[in-house]
């Protein structure tokens, strides 16, 4: 997540890793409001990371939705607020 200019966050980075922690996804995601804080020391992402990307939370979303069943099991920290923040369209 990063800060936005309207003091929202939005998701920059979405990754998956399966029961053998082989990755299945690892994408940055081009934010579609002004940043004004990329929480690098949290995210390790900069704004020179995000100048080339395409990539939508849309697109995230579609890949994400062919990843995840009724079986997976999602572990993070916080990933109720990562949750919400990639259901946002």
């Amino acid at each position: 997540m990063v800060r936005c200019e309207d003091g929202s966050e939005e998701v920059v980075k979405v990754c998956a890793v399966d029961q053998n922690l082989e990755t299945l996804m690892d994408l940055l995601v081009k934010p579609t409001k002004p940043v004004i804080n990329y929480l690098t020391e949290i995210t390790g992402v900069t704004a020179e990371d995000l100048e080339d990307v395409t990539c939508s939370l849309k697109d995230v979303q579609k890949k994400l939705k062919k990843l995840l069943t009724p079986s997976t099991i999602v572990i993070g920290h916080s990933v109720h607020h990562d949750l919400r923040g990639c259901a946002r369209i």
